[in-house]
């Protein structure tokens, strides 16, 4: 499967890295601190970057977005040769994060947002559709959940062929809202096959998929990367997230002890990956010794 991306065609074979880039409304940081934060994340294996405000700020105005995202997106393109999203439900800040560089879409929204799809398919660009939805998935046991969300997402990938978005561009994200409880979230990644179907590229939050308030999660990061290795041996084509190093290395490790990196190319690929992240790592080790 191949995403049609800044006029090159990427091979979706082997499983992607995201590196989710927030972006803090309190000034602490500069364009060149992101930049510095992306060029870390692309050493360690990540292929792409989104851009976006932090999950912590969900009321984020479009003036705010325009404020700080646009700078950071900027600097990103004009500095890494790395793919570089926005991450936003505004159509206004996609158009214009389009005109700084940007090249991909991620909506928590799933272009439901007023003249968000319609902007879309202007503008040309893969969009990742999220299901995210802020409605309740706790309440019966009984609900047939991957149901519920391949309708959610029969229903938005119609709105975005009949808006006119090319079906080539449209990647699918199941990842949950923040208050569904860590057995539902579960029950979907155990059926991501199902999701096969729409023979479309698949994407997925880890650990966005799971609960922020699950003490599993927040005390052992061992769940979130034996996550990801599942959901690649499940054909997931992309992976968002902040934790790239940990990330990448573990679906590096899969992929040359399944098989997965042959051809021969594939494999110096990921040794090259590797050889890099350790030096990456050394070198944050000397600093953080020369500092004390």
């Amino acid at each position: 499967m191949k995403l049609n991306i800044k006029d090159r065609a990427v091979d979706l074979g082997l499983t992607k890295v995201v590196g989710i880039i927030d972006v803090y409304s309190d000034g602490r940081k500069t364009p060149d601190d992101y930049v510095q934060k992306a060029r870390k994340m692309q050493i360690a294996g990540a292929e792409f970057v989104q851009v976006g405000m932090t999950a912590l700020n969900p009321d984020v105005t479009p003036q705010q977005e325009e404020t700080l995202l646009l700078p950071v997106i900027r600097a990103l393109s004009a500095n890494l040769d790395i793919f570089v999203g926005v991450c936003t439900t505004y159509p206004q800040i996609m158009e214009k994060a389009k005109e700084e560089g940007a090249c991909f879409i991620v909506d928590p929204s799933a272009l439901r947002r007023e003249g968000a799809v319609q902007m879309a398919a202007r503008l040309l660009m893969p969009v990742v559709l999220i299901f995210n939805d802020n409605i309740s998935l706790n309440d019966d046991p009984k609900r047939d959940l991957v149901a519920e969300v391949s309708e959610f997402f029969f229903e938005r990938i119609d709105a975005c062929l009949n808006a006119g978005l090319p079906r080539k561009l449209i990647i699918i994200d199941p990842s949950m809202s923040f208050e569904t409880q860590m057995e539902q979230r579960l029950k979907i990644l155990g059926r991501l096959d199902s999701f096969r179907s729409f023979a479309l590229p698949l994407s997925l939050g880890i650990p966005r998929s799971l609960a922020f308030n699950e003490s599993l999660q927040s005390e052992n990061r061992a769940v979130s990367i034996t996550l990801a290795v599942f959901c690649s041996s499940e054909s997931v084509n992309l992976i968002r997230t902040r934790e790239v190093e940990d990330m990448a290395m573990a679906l590096a490790t899969w992929q040359l002890a399944s098989n997965k990196a042959r051809p021969f190319q594939l494999s110096k690929t990921i040794i090259r990956r590797f050889i890099a992240l350790r030096d990456s790592m050394r070198q944050h080790r000397i600093q953080r010794k020369n500092k004390k």
